[in-house]
C-alpha cells in the first residue's frame, strides 16, 4: 500500500498558537506528531504488507519532522498550497517509479485521525 498524507497549509494563527504546529500533520497527540499515528493506523491495517509513505508539507515543514522523519519514505515539500488538489497531485507525481499493480493507493488527509 501506498499512503499519501498531504499536509501543505498552513495553520490560522490560532491554532498554531493552541497547538504549537505549524501545520495539521505535526500536531502532537500523545506526544507524537499527528502524522505518525495516522502512519501507525495504516501499518496495523496492512498486517505485514509494505507500506510506502509519503508525505507532503510546506516548505521548511520537513527539517521539522526529527525523529519521526523516519516514519516517512518520501517527504515533499511545496510551498503553500492554492488548493487540495495542487498537494494531492505533488504527492502523486511521487508514484512513478515505486507504484505497480500491486499496490494500492490511498489518500488521508493530514487533518482527520481515524483509528
Amino acid at each position: 500500500m501506498i499512503l499519501i498524507i498531504p499536509s501543505a497549509v498552513s495553520l490560522n494563527s490560532e491554532m498554531q498558537s493552541d497547538t504549537g504546529s505549524c501545520t495539521h500533520a505535526l500536531i502532537n497527540i500523545a506526544g507524537k506528531p499527528l502524522f505518525f499515528h495516522i502512519i501507525e493506523g495504516y501499518k496495523k491495517l496492512c498486517q505485514g504488507d509494505d507500506l510506502i509513505v509519503i508525505l507532503v508539507v510546506k516548505t521548511g515543514v520537513k527539517k521539522l519532522l526529527g525523529q519521526y522523519g523516519e516514519f516517512v519514505d518520501k517527504c515533499v515539500e511545496i510551498a503553500d498550497s492554492g488548493s487540495l488538489l495542487d498537494t494531492v497531485s505533488k504527492g502523486v507525481q511521487e508514484l512513478e517509479g515505486i507504484c505497480n499493480a500491486k499496490h494500492s493507493v490511498v489518500v488521508h488527509m493530514a487533518d482527520t485521525l481515524i483509528l
